[in-house]
C-alpha cells in the first residue's frame, strides 16, 4: 500500500477517506471517547458542546481532517522538494495524527495546526523578482491565527518574518505588510472579546503555558517522527548538492518552522505536537524518497498503523 503512495499516482487519494474511515471506527468502538468536554479556542473563549453535538463534531472532524491530509499532500507536491508528485504526506499525516484523540473532532488544534500549515505555505510562494508584500500579511495574518488559538506560537513570529527574508531582500513595505496583519489580528481578538463581553484575557493567554500530560501513545508516536525526522535529515545531506538554489531555500524554511514549532514544546507538548504535525510530516516524506531508506520507514510506518490498532490492547 506504501509503494502505491510513494508515486505520481493521485487516484491513491481515493483510498484516503477509507483509510480515515477505519481510524475513525477503531476510535469509536475501541477508544474511551469522552463526552463531556471543554472545546478551547484560545483567546477566543471555549464552548463545551452537548452530547448531540458531540456526534456532529465528529463528522465534520472527519472531513477536515481529510481536507488537511490533501492540503498537506498539495503544499509538498506544489513546491520543489521532489521531482515527482509523491502522495505520502498525506498517509503518513493521518497515520501519525491518530495518536491524538484531539484529532478526531473539530476543535482549536485543527484551527491552529491548518494556520501554521497555511502560513508556510505562504511562505513557499515567495520569490526574489516579485513583490512578497501580499504573501507576508497572508503568512502573519495566517500565523497570528493560529497563535490566537495557542499562544506561545508568538514566540516564533519574529523568526517567521526572518524566515521570509530567505526568499527576498529586506523591504520596509513588506516589513509593514507583515506588522499590519499582527495589528489587524489583534484588533479581531479585542473587539470580539469587547462584543461577547469575554472577561480573564490573561487567564487565556497564560493557561496554554501550562503543561499537560503527554500520554504513552502520544510519546511513541513522536519518536516515530522523529526517527524519520532523522532519516530525513539524512537524505537531505546526501542530496543537497543536487537541489536548486530554491528547493535549498524551501527546504530551510521547512527546517525553520519545524524549529518555531518545537520551542513550544517546553510549554505544551501534546498541544504543540499536534499543531507541529503538518511540518514533521513535510519533513518526514523525504525519508521515504531515498532509497537507502524507504524499507525502514516503510516498517515504521506499517507499525505505526498497526499500534493504532492495538494499542486498546496494550492500555496506553
Amino acid at each position: 500500500m506504501l509503494r502505491l503512495f510513494n508515486d505520481n499516482k493521485p487516484y491513491v487519494l481515493f483510498i484516503l477517506p477509507l483509510i480515515l474511515a477505519a481510524y475513525y471506527a477503531q476510535h469509536v468502538f475501541l477508544d474511551k471517547t469522552p463526552t463531556d468536554v471543554e472545546i478551547s479556542l484560545g483567546l477566543w473563549g471555549s464552548f463545551h458542546p452537548s452530547s448531540r453535538a458531540l456526534v456532529g463534531l465528529l463528522i465534520l472532524g472527519f472531513f477536515l481532517q481529510l481536507l488537511a491530509a490533501i492540503v498537506i499532500n498539495y503544499v509538498f507536491n506544489q513546491a520543489n522538494f521532489h521531482e515527482r508528485n509523491n502522495y505520502i504526506p498525506s498517509l503518513l499525516y493521518l497515520t501519525l495524527a491518530a495518536a491524538f484523540v484531539d484529532f478526531y473532532s473539530f476543535n482549536g488544534i485543527f484551527l491552529a495546526m491548518m494556520g501554521v500549515l497555511l502560513a508556510f505555505n505562504q511562505l513557499l510562494q515567495l520569490d526574489q523578482n516579485i513583490a512578497g508584500g501580499k504573501s507576508l500579511f497572508n503568512a502573519s495574518f495566517l500565523y497570528c491565527l493560529a497563535a490566537s488559538i495557542f499562544p506561545p506560537l508568538l514566540l516564533g513570529l519574529p523568526i517567521i518574518y526572518f524566515m521570509g527574508l530567505i526568499f527576498r531582500p529586506f523591504f520596509l513595505r513588506e516589513l509593514g505588510s507583515f506588522l499590519l496583519a499582527i495589528l489587524l489580528v489583534g484588533f479581531y481578538i479585542f473587539a470580539f472579546r469587547t462584543y461577547v463581553e469575554l472577561p480573564g484575557f490573561w487567564e487565556d493567554f497564560w493557561l496554554f503555558f501550562t503543561p499537560e500530560s503527554f500520554s504513552t501513545h502520544q510519546g511513541i508516536f513522536l519518536v516515530f517522527s522523529t526517527v524519520l525526522a532523522v532519516l530525513s535529515f539524512w537524505t537531505l545531506g546526501n542530496k543537497w548538492n543536487s537541489y536548486s538554489n530554491r528547493t535549498r531555500k524551501e527546504i530551510q524554511v521547512l527546517i525553520g518552522s519545524l524549529l518555531v514549532l518545537g520551542s513550544t514544546f517546553i510549554f505544551n507538548i501534546s498541544t504543540a505536537a499536534g499543531i507541529a504535525l503538518p511540518i514533521l510530516v513535510l519533513l518526514g516524506t523525504f525519508s521515504f524518497i531515498h532509497r537507502k531508506f524507504r524499507r525502514i520507514s516503510y516498517v515504521l510506518t506499517y507499525a505505526a498503523i498497526l499500534f493504532i490498532f492495538t494499542k486498546f490492547l496494550l492500555k496506553v
